[in-house]
């Protein structure tokens, strides 16, 4: 049985949207639920300070669809949840503690790639990763944005089955800062695979690994009748019970290559930030890599703002 520490709710910031302000019973839960997944898919690890009580506890699970996809043995670190007001030092010292076990725990089940992500509250924690011989893979951005109904949106509409084959095609070669791609670790076809594969997942309303294609709509851009771009968004159920909003994430967007500079994204965003409202929700939220100059300026000039950075890491477990 898990002991879960009476501060677990209001933990150093971590990966639940804590830009949303999460009340501290539904942080509990999230983290709870988390690490209980990795009590049956991988293992928990706690730190104890000097009188014995738990100042740092975190989960490590493999990544079934990562690991099948790719052939090569995955697992994630997270959550890693760290007690509020230690100080830096101390914080610091116990989620070293917590990469040792987690990588350790990779090679007794011989995992080659341990991931793990650090939101830019955190950022500090990098170096400690990096010491052990993590590599930043990416960073990612996250915006946010009012949902609002906008007016007359030409030429979009909701995917018909015989866009798939041309979505596929524009989202095989659209993300070019994949994580998956900047690890050489990872055969580069099945990196650009990836993509093509959780599109298939939204297309097809159905689960893949941790991605759902469940309650949302994939926008088309059509132009002379063919589709030239693609936006995909969901009502996220989880979201809302942690933040007690309607956040309506923007899972993919791409646009064709030869179709960029000529204001179908930005179409396919009004699109999505209407849809988004007559479905109920408050806020719309995006996100892209740091190194995508082009797509952040995208967002700021539709209204969109930062409100978080998330650093991918990845390890190679010897």
């Amino acid at each position: 049985m898990l002991t879960l520490p009476p501060w677990l709710g209001r933990a150093e910031p971590e990966l639940v949207r804590d830009y949303l302000d999460p009340a501290e019973e539904p942080r509990t839960r999230n983290f709870a639920a988390a690490l209980e997944r990795c009590v049956g898919a991988g293992r928990t690890i706690e730190v104890h300070d000097t009188h014995n009580s738990v100042s740092a506890i975190a989960g490590v699970e493999k990544l079934a669809w990562d690991s099948e996809h790719f052939g090569i043995g995955c697992a994630r670190l997270a959550p890693v949840c760290v007690s509020p007001g230690l100080f830096a030092e101390q914080r610091l010292a116990a989620v070293a503690q917590i990469v040792d076990a987690a990588m350790a725990w990779c090679r007794e089940h011989e995992l080659s790639v341990l991931q793990r992500r650090v939101v830019g509250a955190r950022g500090d924690e990098v170096r400690i990763l990096e010491d052990r011989g993590f590599r930043l893979m990416d960073s990612i951005v996250t915006f946010t944005a009012q949902a609002k109904v906008a007016g007359e949106i030409t030429s979009v509409r909701s995917v018909r089955t015989e866009d798939h084959t041309a979505l596929l095609d524009i989202a095989r070669d659209a993300f070019p800062h994949s994580r998956f791609l900047a690890d050489p670790v990872f055969d580069p076809a099945k990196a650009r695979a990836v993509y093509v594969r959780w599109l298939q997942t939204l297309l097809s309303g159905h689960a893949s690994g941790d991605k759902s294609g469940a309650g949302g709509d994939v926008l088309v851009a059509e132009d002379a009748g063919k589709a030239v771009g693609f936006l995909s968004i969901r009502r996220d159920q989880n979201l809302e019970a942690l933040t007690g909003r309607i956040v309506m994430p923007i899972e993919m967007i791409a646009v064709a290559g030869d179709k960029r500079g000529q204001g179908i994204g930005g179409r396919l965003l009004d699109a999505a930030c209407s849809w988004a409202a007559q479905h109920g929700a408050e806020l719309v939220e995006a996100s892209t890599w740091t190194a995508s100059m082009d797509i952040r300026k995208f967002y700021q000039r539709a209204g969109f703002v930062m409100r978080d950075v998330l650093f991918t890491l990845h390890g190679r477990v010897s």
